[in-house]
């Protein structure tokens, strides 16, 4: 009996590399199938703490690829700022970083490319989950299709999220219009 993990999610506070480190059998076998890693672009913790790029050297040796990065962590300012953060362009200090089994040069069975291709699909990468979709001869073949509707039905969700989002902002600008803000 070999596990199959079909994601896997770490954050651990700048040793993410390190657990990587430690599992390195399980990611050697590919028995992770995707990993979501925070990932720093400069030393936060400790002077010698691994970064992005030698977290993403790693990876690719245990033969995986980066799909992404997600950069939406809080940017940082260098002690009080007035500038209020909606107006600011905070410098990153770090994210989260996407791998999967690198497909193109690993085989994987049909089992395991389609949960690749459903996690893939789940994290918002449509395009990549329906080339997966396609190696496989089993599936329903109105699969684009489907995905294409719930594509859709996601860009709208996003949409709405992102107005819900700048709520408090748009209160806020309206508070100290009208002399009740800070």
């Amino acid at each position: 009996f070999q596990v199959l993990i079909d994601f896997l999610k770490i954050d651990a506070e700048g040793g993410d590399h390190f657990v990587l480190e430690g599992a390195q059998k399980l990611l050697e076998n590919k028995q992770v199938l995707c990993a979501k890693t925070e990932v720093q672009l400069f030393p936060i913790f400790e002077r010698d703490n691994p970064l992005l790029a030698e977290q993403q050297i790693l990876m690719r040796d245990y033969g995986y690829r980066l799909i992404g990065i997600d950069l939406d962590h809080s940017g940082y300012t260098y002690g009080a700022s007035k500038v209020k953060k909606r107006y600011d362009r905070r410098p990153l200090y770090g994210g989260d970083a996407i791998f999967v089994v690198d497909f193109d040069l690993h085989d994987l069975c049909e089992k395991d490319t389609f949960r690749l291709g459903v996690v893939c699909f789940i994290l918002g990468f449509h395009s990549l989950a329906e080339h997966l979709f396609g190696k496989l001869e089993l599936l329903n073949p109105n699969l684009p299709n489907i995905l294409s509707e719930a594509q859709v039905r996601e860009s709208r969700k996003r949409k709405l999220l992102n107005y819900w989002n700048e709520v408090p902002y748009v209160v806020d600008d309206w508070l100290a219009k009208i002399g009740l803000g800070r």
